[in-house]
């Protein structure tokens, strides 16, 4: 899990899969990514992401883009979509994306830093770490080429009711071999499991065998399996980062 606050637009990029991270990388885990928007500052930016190309686009058509850095392009082939608080975004490995300034986000992740890079202009970054040391043909074989309408980004943008009314299962189902994220709110008790909680808003505790934690709006607690089961009292709005589905 990471913290983002970019005070510039982020570069056009994206992620290999695991099956491509084993092939070429000596990894079995790719990055597959989520996004929470906790807040945007349309004064520091335009309040925006980038995520996936609009129509299907042919590889050399890629190739050219990015040899000849022509991100105009690349960034006009892409779906803009405006965010606000509140909004979340599955993002599967392979998927061209870019985050716009301003935006504070809540990003889970798979537990990798693979990124292969479709921009580099105007960013201070080594040739070697753009390509992850690979050949360009072979690093650009594992982006997501086809299009994504806006059917397709809606099962990107779901969330999930759950049986208990204090939590909301963030992500689509997608997501779960992954990682998994709740919004939550107090008053709630879950069962041991290993754990990472934001506090977004109010004043409450976290209480387990341990002891004590005071929560507050910004928050951060790594709740450990070992801690046991826990409570949230007071009146505390969060997110609960967990691991993948068992």
């Amino acid at each position: 899990m990471k913290l983002l606050n970019p005070t510039q637009r982020l570069f056009v990029h994206f992620h290999p899969d695991a099956s491509f991270a084993a092939r070429h990388l000596n990894c079995r885990h790719g990055k597959s990514e989520g996004w929470i928007i906790t807040d945007v500052d349309p004064a520091a930016g335009t309040g925006e992401v980038y995520l996936g190309f609009r129509d299907g686009v042919e590889g050399s058509t890629v190739a050219a883009w990015v040899a000849g850095q022509r991100v105009p392009a690349m960034l006009d082939a892409m779906n803009r979509i405006a965010v606000r608080p509140g909004d979340t975004f599955f993002v599967p490995a392979g998927t061209p994306h870019a985050i716009g300034a301003g935006i504070t986000a809540v990003e889970l992740q798979e537990p990798t830093d693979f990124s292969i890079l479709l921009e580099w202009t105007g960013f201070d970054l080594p040739a070697r770490a753009r390509h992850l040391g690979l050949e360009s043909d072979v690093a650009l074989s594992a982006l997501d080429r086809t299009g994504w309408d806006a059917t397709r980004l809606a099962q990107l943008r779901l969330v999930r009711a759950s049986q208990d009314p204090a939590v909301t299962r963030i992500f689509p189902a997608g997501a779960d071999q992954f990682f998994r994220a709740e919004r939550v709110r107090s008053p709630a008790t879950f069962e041991p499991e290993h754990t990472i909680l934001i506090v977004l808003d109010g004043d409450g505790a976290l209480t387990a065998d341990a002891g004590t934690i005071e929560l507050h709006c910004g928050t951060c607690v790594l709740v450990p399996f070992g801690a046991g089961g826990y409570q949230l009292t007071g009146a505390v709005d969060a997110i609960r980062c967990l691991p993948p589905a068992p």
